[in-house]
């Protein structure tokens, strides 16, 4: 398998059924977006704040990488525990990533001092981003728990008929 190939089976994955284990391999998404994203936007940066306008740039990175990491826990929780509960923990984890991005952005800027509209701008550009990959990561974890489901009636009766032996044998 070529390097290349690997990196697109990382950001496109056809097979969306994830496992809770697989946090490495979405972590691993993530950090590659944040490079295509750091990549794009290095120049503009660069051009208009030059150094602090790169430290900026790396600092809105790790804030937006951290929170939607961090996201990403209601999710991965619900997959293994309850799939039923999965459409709670998208807005769960929408709500912890959008509080904990501001915290620690507010928290970083004030501390390092970036210049403003690089900071935010680059922010702005990462936040999208992950956002649009960690619903992209939610739709699949719904695809698979959908997917699922007895979709007839006959399968509907089997699948409680096992429910029900299931709870006799335990």
């Amino acid at each position: 398998m070529s390097k290349i190939s690997f990196i697109y089976d990382l950001l496109v994955d056809k097979k969306v059924e994830y496992l809770p284990t697989d946090l490495l391999k979405l972590s691993g998404q993530a950090v590659l977006l944040v490079l295509i994203i750091a990549l794009l936007t290095a120049w503009p940066c660069w051009h208009f704040s030059g150094e602090q306008g790169m430290t900026a740039l790396v600092l809105a990175a790790g804030v937006c990488l951290v929170s939607s990491c961090i996201s990403l826990a209601p999710l991965l929780i619900a997959v293994r525990r309850r799939a039923d509960w999965l459409a709670q923990a998208c807005l769960g984890g929408t709500v912890i990533r959008l509080l904990l991005t501001l915290f620690i952005g507010t928290l970083v800027y004030f501390t390092f001092k970036p210049p403003m509209m690089t900071f935010a701008l680059s922010a702005a550009a990462f936040y999208l981003g992950l956002l649009a990959w960690e619903t992209k990561v939610a739709v699949g974890f719904i695809r698979v728990y959908y997917s699922r489901l007895p979709s007839t009636e006959s399968e509907q009766e089997q699948a409680n008929f096992n429910n029900k032996d299931i709870k006799r044998s335990s």
